[in-house]
């Protein structure tokens, strides 16, 4: 579960101290995140990640361990399509929006690196 304010996790972490959550007659074992943030204003960065290009490119056999290289990850839902013969990709982050902030930085700098001498990418 993820909370986003810290007063909901305090009231949660309460009730379960409280023995006052119960699933199917099993007490849940619950604790903190190791990654701590403090808490964020609301913002229009996202932790969804949206890439296409070609199916090649754009495969999660091919980004996950990109990612993985430098990033520790969960993904809630990965949804995609094909138009035109590109892929495209939206990645939701399960955690925070840092996590698709720096996979979007990898695949800027990998995007360069790729790109011919004067080819502007």
């Amino acid at each position: 579960m993820i909370f986003w304010d810290r007063r909901a996790t305090d009231n949660f972490l309460d009730l379960i101290r409280q023995d006052k959550i119960d699933i199917g007659g099993l007490k849940p074992l619950v604790k903190m995140h190791r990654i701590r943030v403090a808490p964020q204003p609301e913002s229009a960065c996202s932790r969804v990640l949206v890439i296409w290009d070609s199916p090649q490119v754009v495969d999660m056999e091919v980004l996950e361990p990109l990612f993985h290289s430098e990033i520790e990850f969960q993904i809630d839902d990965i949804e995609q399509w094909m138009w035109r013969g590109e892929r495209r990709l939206e990645i939701r982050f399960g955690s925070y929006r840092a996590q698709a902030a720096r996979a979007e930085q990898m695949l800027d700098y990998n995007s360069c690196q790729r790109a011919k001498p004067g080819e502007i990418r």
